[in-house]
């Protein structure tokens, strides 16, 4: 442990560096810590780490690959971190080694905010632990990157596991390159200061002595792909196993440099150098031990005088034996360590990051041209941030020429510079099939010219060249398309399964009622602010233009305020309405006005939970929260989710906003800004609590702006959830990742070459995403989709094989893997086909997996042969996030007035594609069940519709190092507003990475994920393999039958306790219910009394029982049933107790006991009572009389009892002394136990009750109707359920 202080620590300091040899290099357990030095004198912000300036600060350098379990060894690219405070300031500085003629690559962020993972940069993640933080902020820690350029992004403030980026520090950051041959071997340094206040971090007071953080120190890059940190444990989001940081005062500043291109990392060398300043007035003697691979001993006792720097420096090559180790520095007084540094090394590990850099040609520029032949669009670029030194653009030129002409067929010149780019997307006039060049030369200030640089492109007639799949009708939408049902159109109401909307003429909603509820409170509004005063536009009914069972169109005007508005779109068969929204001035002269926004007011009784949800994929910027009830006025704003982690340019647009419950809610999305006017400070949505009306905002113009011209915008919305669950869809509707590789990839060879189609040269696994069998060749792929169905291959089962034996017992698995399932990412990770001919030409229109139009027709070509003739039954897509584009040739980007990109989503694209996927599946007769998503912490809710299961949940928990398990990470707000299924009626599953070397602490861990996870009506989670599906006690008590309503634990009126810790969730079903009793007080174990309302629920409470159906293996749970009320004992802390509740009549209590066999002696088992024979409608035939069975073995006796929808047979040995085996013709269909829905309903076969527990399982052969009960004991009976679920 650290002194609180240190002055009590002085003066003498120990040190001790230790090189283990390569049998003993085992990583270590001890993560880093660091005692930093409080500066009399503040650093210069001003890009260069001054030795003078920075000498009283700590330093550490050395960078490990990053791991959570710090296993990975260390980089050879010289880096080091600086840390120092005072009581107003952090002081950070970095610097890192950059080889001659290279320079830092920053793709991503060159403007403030924007800098992200894609950028050479830092990755920082620091948590304040110290008496300054707030008590509100005590789990709070904050994570950014800082890129080559000196700007931040993803400024993102965490806290229990969750993600918000609505942190906005205003730190001070210069960043500079040092001059070439500053550093070893001619090369440079990249180098990056920083200053902080204690309000960046969100804390009350100064920094103190004493005050602790923890902080990962991460790089990125520099050149290659690499995130890198010193050691540390766990994941970029979880602080717990980071390096502690300790401020002190009066104490040596310790600095630890590993600046030698020799290094442990390149060519074993021990190279590094311990300096320690002291700052006080008395001399510190500093001891300094090595130990390398107990070959080199060395002890040095250093006196640092006051005000005086003293250094030991080591630089020793070891033994060629030693190749690996481990490396470890520790600064130490007495028992006290100021400083302590370890890191695993490996010779000649990551050399590629070292690898010498050509020179850079000083006549040439970066340069980029590409053609988008569908838009007939020609992106010319060239890029300024890579010039040498001073030298500085002034214009780039450029002529488009057909190969074998001389005059341009375009021409142009651009001068305007933003982001380093002179760029232009230039619509050329229609093209001649053919091939043309592009010329391009930059001028720079001083009149020199560099180039020309040359592209080419190609022009072909694509209807002509891919006439198979251009214009496909494949996946056809222009009709109804199950589950949804006809629209219907009365005035200016349009109806659309179980959801109404009244439309004004801008075709925004005057009501919305959903589930036979209202969504809205009140009319839609469009207000336009000018001179100061508000103006409501008066909007009166649209006029529709077309009206089919699918899509109902219309059109409509409004004016006012100096303002004309004009309305297009539609009404989609799913209830989604899409507006084209234009606004201008209403004379030929400009008009000026102070602000436009669009303002709809829903109702409070179901405006609960809020979700908005942006950029950054598992790590997404979003807002998941509950609005408060008594709350008047201001409630979110898009800037409280984030400006930064808007990933916009200017402004804080966030593509989707909803506001709802699970039992009705309102959806907004848009895919872009285009025809807006954004403002930094005015944050593009807005939510406000006006009366009884809460009302989200769109700010279209933030300020006050001139219209000169016609603007449009583009938006939609819908009301949820967006179709009921379908019957049985708690077992069968859920998705997994079964076949990124196998059956699918990484089976077959060549045909032409006998090399194995998927390979990648350079290492590593290639493409993981086409949508066609393994080859090259498309003449081949009718055939091999065949041999795929029939026969299988490599050992895979055929598809149709498959599906013939899992489909009846177990629909979802009979399509979960192998060659009935394919899986995909939506976006990225190689390309959806072989045929690269095709991408490259159509990638600026496609890539990266932008899902237009021509793309989805291509696609839908490939999975006609997929699902009609390949046998695949379903489809999971990874990676289903809110994408955003920057690029403005792909259409779904823009440049905005001063030459910047404002970049945009694919969210209408995907939703079109799914619909003609979802289309097409249900033509192959699988619906429903047949498309899945993974999107974890960023859903793409306008694609929903089609789509039956989101997966979410993926991340990475380091259980050695966190104390917070599922539970505390996922709470109770983060599930409410984005994971009930109900809300949007898809099925939501789960998964997560739990990463211990414990298996025990993992399936704990796991356990309780499950736990929670079916408190809010998820239960098929193929990811929590402890604990998969609904246990069978529960899945016989009726929870997934059609039947069942769940009744959420903050909306359950059935049944209440006093104590605020536990949550009860409520199953309900005809007779009977199901209550799941969840404590949530992590570290208590609780007893406790549940009041039910059981008139409510239908039950008697004379006849009532009740049953523990399930509870963790590892827990003590006792109930009681007296009254009206439910006593639980021993509920631990993080778990479930599921309890049902019944109360069938004596009658049918004394009727069934008299039927039971006599080896039951009248009692009757609960596994009976849960199959239903207590049911008055359950129809009991004897021995002889059971119809549509029959038992082959004379000896063997069947009784029946037969509900509509299950049969338990009684099958009893009458011989007295020989064991019988028998096989009994069941006639599922006439029995009506075939299921009549195939991809939900599913027959399940159950031993309920049977005399000798040693006997083998009865078995069905569903296929050639038969039950095989084996080893029936004398006399022994065997109670079997057949049940159709």
């Amino acid at each position: 442990m650290l002194c609180k202080t240190m002055r009590s620590c002085l003066p003498f300091v120990y040190a001790i560096f230790a090189v283990l040899p390569a049998h003993a290099a085992e990583t270590t357990d001890q993560i880093p810590f660091f005692a930093v030095t409080r500066m009399s004198k503040p650093p210069t912000i001003d890009g260069t780490i001054d030795p003078i300036e920075w000498r009283e600060a700590m330093a550490v350098g050395g960078v490990a690959d990053q791991s959570t379990d710090m296993s990975k060894p260390l980089l050879p690219r010289p880096t080091t971190f600086y840390l120092g405070w005072d009581p107003d300031h952090l002081y950070f500085a970095a610097r890192t080694y950059i080889r001659p003629g290279a320079k830092p690559t920053v793709p991503a962020g060159r403007s403030q905010g924007l800098a992200y993972v894609w950028d050479a940069g830092l990755e920082l993640n620091w948590q304040p632990l110290g008496a300054n933080v707030p008590a509100g902020n005590k789990d709070n820690a904050y994570k950014w990157f800082l890129n080559a350029l000196g700007f931040i992004g993803d400024t993102s403030r965490l806290a229990l596991g969750q993600q918000f980026k609505s942190w906005n520090p205003q730190f001070v950051i210069e960043a500079s390159l040092s001059e070439p041959g500053s550093a070893p071997d001619g090369g440079r340094w990249w180098q990056v200061e920083m200053r902080s206040t204690p309000e960046d971090f969100e804390l009350s007071g100064p920094h103190r002595a004493g005050d602790q953080w923890r902080m990962m120190l991460g790089i990125n890059h520099f050149p290659a792909w690499m995130q890198a940190r010193i050691p540390c444990r766990g994941p970029y989001l979880d602080p717990y196993g980071y390096n502690v940081m300790t401020l002190v005062e009066d104490a040596a500043a310790v600095q630890m440099t590993m600046d030698d291109l020799h290094n442990l990392a390149t060519d074993g060398t021990a190279a590094l150098t311990v300096q320690a300043f002291n700052p006080t007035a008395e001399t510190i003697d500093l001891s300094v031990a090595v130990n390398i691979a107990d070959i080199v001993e060395r002890t040095e006792t250093l006196a640092v005088a006051p005000g005086a720097s003293a250094q030991f420096h080591l630089d020793k090559k070891l033994p060629e034996t030693i190749t690996a180790g481990q490396a470890s520095v520790a600064v130490s007084q007495g028992e006290q360590q100021l400083f302590y540094y370890t890191v695993p090394f490996e010779v000649g590990a990551y050399a590629f990051l070292m690898s010498p850099t050509a020179p850079p040609d000083t006549t040439n520029f970066a340069f980029e041209t590409r053609f988008n032949p569908v838009r007939s669009w020609l992106l010319v670029k060239g890029d300024t941030y890579y010039l040498e030194g001073e030298r500085e653009a002034r214009a780039l030129q450029y002529r488009v020429l057909a190969a074998d002409k001389t005059e341009p067929v375009a021409e142009g010149r651009i001068t305007q510079i933003a982001a380093y780019y002179l760029q232009d997307v230039v619509q050329l006039p229609p093209l001649d099939p053919g091939t043309y060049r592009v010329e391009a030369s930059m001028e720079l200030a001083d009149g020199q010219i560099l180039g020309p640089m040359t592209g080419s492109f190609a022009k072909k007639d694509e209807a002509a060249e891919y006439a198979h799949w251009w214009d496909t009708e494949h996946g056809d939408v222009e009709r109804i398309i199950p589950p949804y049902t006809p629209l219907s159109l009365n005035g200016s109401t349009v109806g659309s399964l179980g959801r109404q909307y009244r439309l004004n003429a801008l075709g925004l909603p005057d009501e919305i009622i959903a589930r036979d509820g209202a969504v809205s409170a009140r009319p839609a509004r469009v207000v336009v602010v000018r001179d100061g005063t508000e103006h409501a536009i008066d909007l009166r009914t649209p006029q529709f233009t077309e009206t089919t069972d699918w899509r109902i169109r219309f059109t409509g005007t409004a004016q006012g305020a100096g303002l004309k508005f004009s309305a297009t779109g539609w009404v989609e068969q799913d209830g989604l309405v899409y507006v084209d929204l234009s606004y201008e001035s209403a004379s030929s002269e400009p008009v000026r006005i102070d602000a436009l926004r669009l303002e709809y007011p829903l109702a409070a009784a179901d405006a609960e939970g809020l979700l908005c949800i942006g950029p950054g994929n598992n790590y997404s910027s979003r807002t998941t929260m509950l609005l408060p009830p008594d709350q008047q006025g201001p409630l979110w704003s898009t800037l409280d989710t984030g400006i930064n982690g808007s990933g916009m340019t200017v402004g804080s647009f966030y593509p989707t906003v909803w506001i709802g419950s699970e039992r009705r809610g309102f959806l907004w999305w848009a895919d872009n800004d285009r025809g807006w006017i954004q403002d930094n400070a005015v944050p593009a949505h807005e939510v406000v609590r006006r009366d009884d009306a809460v009302v989200l905002i769109n700010h279209i113009v933030a300020g006050p702006a001139e219209l000169s011209a016609r603007r449009t915008l583009s938006l939609s919305y819908i009301a949820t959830p967006f179709k009921p669950m379908v019957k049985g869809w708690r077992m069968s509707q859920s998705t997994e990742d079964g076949t990124f590789h196998q059956p699918f990839r990484n089976v077959r060879t060549d045909s032409k070459t006998g090399h194995k189609v998927f390979q990648n040269p350079g290492g590593g696994l290639l493409h993981v995403n086409w949508i066609h069998p393994e080859s090259r060749y498309p003449e081949e792929w009718e055939t091999l989709w065949h041999q795929q169905r029939t026969e299988g291959f490599a050992g895979w089962p055929a598809a149709d094989s498959t599906a013939h034996h899992q489909q009846w017992r177990d629909p979802y698995a009979a399509r979960a893997f192998g060659f009935t399932h394919m899986s995909f990412q939506v976006y990225g990770y190689g390309r959806k086909t072989l045929e690269d001919h095709l991408y490259d030409y159509f990638g600026a229109e496609w890539e990266p997996d932008t899902w237009h139009d021509t793309y989805t027709d291509y696609a839908m070509y490939l999975f006609d042969a997929a699902f009609n003739r390949g046998g695949v039954r379903s489809t999971y897509w990874d990676l289903t996030f809110p994408i955003l584009f920057n690029d403005p040739l792909s259409g779904l980007a823009y440049r905005l007035p001063d030459g910047r990109v404002q970049s945009g989503y694919h969210g209408w694209n995907l939703r079109r594609f799914n619909m003609r996927l979802y289309a097409m599946q249900a033509d192959a007769g699988l619906f429903p069940g047949a498309n899945g998503f993974h999107s974890t912490n960023a859903y793409v809710p306008v694609a929903m519709p089609w789509v039956d299961a989101v997966l979410d949940g993926e991340r990475n928990w380091d259980l050695e190092s966190t104390p917070l398990d599922w539970v505390d990470n996922m709470p109770i707000d983060r599930m409410r507003s984005m994971s009930i299924p109900h809300s949007w009626g898809v099925a939501i599953c789960w998964m997560a990475n739990m990463d211990t070397e414990d298996a025990d602490a993992r399936d704990r861990a796991k356990r309780v994920q499950a736990q929670w996870v079916w408190m809010h009506d998820s239960w098929r989670n193929p990811y929590i393999p402890q604990l998969p599906i609904m246990p069978e006690p529960v899945l016989d008590w009726g929870v997934n039958d059609e039947a069942s309503v769940y009744h959420p634990y903050w909306r359950n009126p059935f049944a209440t306790t006093a104590d605020e810790d536990v949550l009860i969730s409520l199953w309900q079903l005809p007779g009977r219910a199901m209550l799941g009793v969840f404590n949530y007080s992590k570290n208590e174990t609780k007893d406790l009394t549940i009041d039910v309302n059981l008139a409510g629920l239908g039950l008697d409470p004379d006849q009532l029982y009740g049953r523990l159906l399930w509870a963790d293996e590892d827990s003590n749970i006792a109930i009681e049933v007296e009254e009206e009320a439910l006593h639980v004992r021993g509920l631990p802390g993080h778990r479930l107790a599921l309890i049902g509740l019944a109360a069938p009549a004596a009658s049918e209590r004394a009727r069934a006991a008299l039927a039971l066999p006599a080896q039951l002696s009248g009692a009757l088992p609960p596994s009976l009572a849960d199959f239903g024979l207590l049911d008055p409608a359950t129809e009991h035939f004897a021995p002889g009389q059971a119809p549509a069975v029959r038992s082959d073995n004379g000896a063997v006796d069947v009784a029946m009892w037969k509900l509509p929808d299950r049969v338990l047979l009684a099958v009893e040995n009458t011989d007295r002394t020989h064991a019988q085996d028998a096989t009994i013709a069941v006639d599922l269909d006439a029995l009506g136990l075939t299921p009549q829905l195939p991809w939900q309903e599913f027959v399940g076969v159950r031993d309920l009750w049977q005399t000798d527990d040693q006997a083998p399982p009865a078995a069905l052969d569903y296929h050639n109707r038969t039950l095989a009960v084996e080893g029936l004991a004398p006399q022994a009976v065997r109670l079997i359920s057949i049940r159709r679920y």
